[in-house]
């Protein structure tokens, strides 16, 4: 997926050398940095402080996420990347079914270019320490960002990076776990343990957490008019709950 370490997704091009005369990987092999849609970043070799206005609607860590872990868009989990273990393939692991270590490996993650990837906000300053991350610069494949994740090039849809840029702007929020509640019904119950992400989105929006609450009845068939599956947090939240938890509540599938 997304950190500029040792071999991992296979991206042979480190930290390539871009010049004025060879701006581009038409004219030099060894850059990856610049292309019709994305012109060479020639504001040196530093990574530039986050800039913009905090968004009205904060996304979410399950937000980054849900990006980071998409195959056809971060493709940070998979084998190939950083869903194995540390060892000769990545120096850093991203396990998706552990959100709360998957945030603390960004922040632990340094790489080439020697500082935090993610910097989580220090509430006691007056300062969002967070905009010094770089790792927007590294999905966007811009100087100062290491060699771009996923490679060859960042993240092929700029308005996935821009939610990456305003969970940054908001201060790189954690992850928020699912509290247990022993009044919780199996399905809910199950849902909170396996789907944590996916009610925290749906809980974020409001044309989703109707169907959310149908979790504590156990049967999703009986709240099809609360559950738009044309809803992507809804889709999302009732697809992880079918696979998951299948068991737990029954006909839920819709």
């Amino acid at each position: 997926m997304l950190l500029p370490f040792a071999f991992a997704c296979g991206n042979d091009t480190k930290n390539a050398t871009c010049t004025p005369d060879e701006p581009d990987r038409a004219t030099n092999p060894a850059c990856i940095y610049g292309n019709a849609e994305r012109p060479v970043f020639d504001g040196g070799g530093e990574c530039p402080a986050i800039e913009g206005d905090v968004p009205a609607t904060c996304p979410s860590f399950y937000d980054v996420l849900d990006i980071l872990a998409d195959s056809t868009r971060g493709n940070c989990t998979s084998l190939g990347c950083h869903g194995a273990e540390i060892g000769a393939q990545t120096a850093v692991f991203l396990p998706v079914a552990d959100p709360a270590t998957f945030y603390e490996e960004l922040l632990d993650a340094e790489g080439s270019v020697g500082r935090p990837y993610v910097i989580a906000d220090n509430a006691g300053t007056p300062a969002n320490e967070s905009l010094d991350s770089w790792m927007v610069c590294n999905l966007l494949a811009e100087h100062g960002g290491g060699f771009p994740m996923p490679p060859p090039g960042g993240l092929p849809d700029p308005a996935d990076v821009e939610v990456v840029r305003g969970w940054l702007l908001c201060g790189a929020p954690a992850p928020v776990p699912c509290p247990e509640d022993p009044a919780d019904a199996d399905c809910l119950a199950c849902a909170k343990a396996s789907c944590c992400s996916k009610i925290v989105q749906c809980t974020d929006d409001a044309g989703c957490l109707p169907c959310a609450a149908c979790l504590q009845a156990g049967d999703l068939s009986a709240c099809t008019a609360e559950c738009d599956l044309e809803d992507p947090k809804v889709d999302g939240l009732v697809g992880c709950v079918s696979a998951l938890c299948g068991e737990e509540c029954p006909g839920i599938a819709l």
